[in-house]
């Protein structure tokens, strides 16, 4: 058209010319290179260690230097003197890889912080108040209490969509203190059912703002199977009612200005605190305690109890009696919602007064090795949870096999 402006095919010529004359340019750099260089070229990876006078960046020279025991003191002698802050920090990983110990020989780097103690007797002295949970949690590893209650560190919990095992054992709990809450007739199923229908949808519409958790596509169904699991456990409950009845929901005690437990024993103590989920009593004054559990029963047995690993329940029995005045508990057991049965453990089949005082000298181990600084990490026999908050650096982790 008498114009200079270039085709569509001379631009794509141009540019597949300079392409041509770019790569020729770098095969010559490539050439002169290997010419004008002495040696033979080696291929490095990242798991290649570098003597440290061949060490090209920081993090190259400190690697060097923590994994060569041979490393020429001269290295060492420069790293301090251009970097001093490196070295304390490089030495300080490296003494506690050092003092990485055996089972049998525990050290400050692997929870024996018994030199301490005197500063755990304090922060964990007689006016301390435990929950039941912070006392398991030590039965099950000390290590874990140390890094969760002392350092704490949380888990790094992967993101999720939904519901979480916290938030959905929360709804559960909520759901049934408010149904028995509405029921004209907390022993009668009926009652209980209609109540049900009431209370529901209410607190449900209202779980994900409450609870923290987004809505998923399958939000309505998981809405469903919980008010299904709910109603199937409140026909198995009434089936148990025998002459109990039930009496408190939610009953704190150390909280709310209710008075907390208080253990005593050989001139020492120790408080606690927690929240009885449901309280029933029989009209001679009886007490049975229930403890509601989204998890299964499997781990809930009395041997649970007798290794120190469950002690809750019978602690809260004994805080019905002791520090709220309910009355003798003579029976009491986890109740498994979504599976609407109860625990295998049950306070009347082992022995009430057995089962409190057991509970309360495994909770004595825990305040007292807690207080003596003993924090030595120990892989639980079914392995070790995946929340714990060690678990990216704790050489005793050993994943559950569950």
């Amino acid at each position: 058209g008498g114009t200079n402006v270039p085709s569509c095919c001379d631009v794509v010529c141009l540019v597949n010319v300079a392409g041509k004359i770019i790569h020729l340019l770098r095969k010559k750099s490539r050439l002169d290179l290997k010419q004008n260089l002495a040696g033979k070229p080696e291929p490095l990876t990242e798991e290649t260690l570098l003597v440290p006078d061949r060490a090209a960046s920081w993090p190259e020279l400190l690697e060097s230097l923590a994994a060569r025991g041979d490393a020429p003191t001269e290295s060492w002698a420069w790293m301090r003197e251009r970097a001093p802050e490196r070295v304390v920090l490089l030495e300080g990983a490296l003494e506690v890889l050092r003092q990485r110990p055996r089972e049998t020989d525990p050290r400050p780097f692997d929870g024996d912080l018994t030199h301490l103690a005197d500063t755990f007797a304090r922060r964990f002295g007689p006016d301390h108040t435990w929950s039941a949970s912070r006392l398991e949690a030590y039965r099950n590893c000390p290590f874990r209490f140390f890094v969760a209650h002392v350092l704490g560190l949380g888990p790094r919990e992967e993101p999720q969509a939904g519901l979480d095992v916290r938030q959905l054992g929360s709804i559960y709990h909520r759901l049934l203190e408010e149904t028995y809450r509405a029921a004209d007739d907390p022993t009668d199923l009926e009652s209980l059912l209609a109540a049900l229908d009431e209370v529901a949808d209410p607190l449900l519409d209202e779980a994900p703002e409450r609870e923290g958790f987004r809505e998923t596509a399958w939000w309505a169904q998981t809405r469903e199977e919980i008010v299904r699991n709910v109603r199937r456990s409140l026909e198995a409950l009434t089936g148990l009612e025998g002459d109990f009845v039930p009496y408190a929901y939610e009953l704190p005690f150390g909280l709310a200005g209710q008075p907390p437990l208080v253990v005593e024993g050989e001139g020492d103590g120790f408080r606690l605190r927690g929240v009885i989920d449901r309280v029933d009593r029989a009209p001679d004054g009886r007490v049975r305690v229930i403890d509601y559990k989204t998890a299964g029963p499997d781990g809930y047995k009395s041997k649970s109890l007798e290794d120190g690993k469950k002690i809750q329940l019978p602690l809260y029995a004994l805080a019905a009696r002791d520090a709220l005045g309910l009355g003798k508990p003579v029976d009491g057991f986890y109740w498994h919602v979504r599976h609407a049965e109860p625990s295998g453990f049950t306070l009347s089949e082992f022995g009430p007064e057995k089962a409190m005082e057991l509970a309360a000298r495994h909770a004595w181990e825990a305040v007292r090795g807690a207080r003596a600084g003993r924090f030595v990490p120990h892989s639980p026999t079914d392995g070790c949870p995946g929340y714990c908050p060690a678990v990216s650096f704790c050489w005793h982790y050993r994943p559950s096999r569950r």
